[in-house]
């Protein structure tokens, strides 16, 4: 979901994300990108359990798209800042909506935790985990995210163990799970557990890590399809290493989300434009 910043009052932006983000109580979604165009086109991130994020590689692609539809910009190429950093989207046609490209910048290191061992910008740790130990990958992709080859182990063994990885004590701050596997050379599969969301149909940033830590370990050419729950991702390394990432963004719905006027918690009631 995204909301214009102008269409919203000052106030609990995180609780905000967390009732809309809730199939029960709100409208459902996998998180809330808030749009700030005041000093500079922004794309503010809240996941559904209402915590910030640094980047969502989905959201950027929507939120690019969203900026074009809604006029925000008529340009086709522009700059998004993100708590990642300065994001690069380019907008192309495609055959009934528009796709967009982003330059999600090189892959960087996570931060050192503990004994992780250090190659490039990867990580390497053996982690205990309740079913004995399992060898992770971890690195920066716009945000935090730990990369399993699916071959290593049994995929029920993984999905099982995706929360627990998620919150292992090798990541303070919780990271995102990438459970890939390698098709050929040129193809991935891949599902992610996020941080702050679970199970999730598509993880950009996920796709992104995977095909950076496939390359660095040779595995995988420059230029991967990523298939995913919910869809196709083509995802290119080019020079300096910066990782591209080209997907659509298709318009669903919009609205008006009424907030509950007898909750004093959320600061009485409005109408959001969605």
């Amino acid at each position: 979901m995204i909301i214009k910043e102008q269409g919203i009052p000052a106030g609990d932006h995180s609780r905000l994300a967390l009732e809309m983000c809730s199939e029960s109580k709100g409208i459902g979604a996998d998180g809330l990108i808030i749009a700030r165009v005041d000093p500079q086109l922004e794309m503010v991130f809240y996941n559904r359990d209402g915590s910030r994020a640094p980047m969502c590689g989905n959201g950027i692609r929507c939120f690019a798209v969203f900026c074009i539809k809604e006029g925000i910009t008529r340009k086709r190429k522009f700059k998004i800042k993100t708590m990642a950093g300065i994001m690069e989207a380019e907008i192309k046609d495609r055959s009934n909506d528009l796709e967009a490209e982003i330059n999600m910048g090189p892959p960087g290191p996570a931060a050192s935790h503990g004994s992780m061992e250090k190659k490039e910008f990867l990580f390497y740790k053996k982690l205990k985990v309740s079913t004995g130990e399992i060898y992770v990958r971890t690195l920066f992709m716009g945000t935090l995210h730990t990369v399993i080859w699916a071959e290593e182990y049994p995929m029920d063994e993984l999905k099982r163990l995706c929360a627990e990885i998620c919150s292992h004590p090798a990541f303070p701050e919780k990271t995102n799970v990438d459970i890939v596997k390698i098709i050929d050379r040129k193809t991935l599969e891949m599902f992610t557990y996020e941080r702050g969301a679970g199970f999730t149909p598509a993880c950009g940033t996920g796709a992104c890590a995977a095909v950076a830590a496939g390359i660095a370990e040779g595995k995988i050419e420059n230029k991967v399809d990523v298939f995913l729950p919910g869809g196709k991702l083509h995802i290119e390394q080019r020079k300096n290493k910066e990782i591209f990432m080209k997907g659509p963004a298709v318009f669903i719905a919009c609205g008006l989300y009424r907030r509950d006027t007898n909750d004093t918690r959320l600061h009485g009631g409005a109408d959001h434009t969605v």
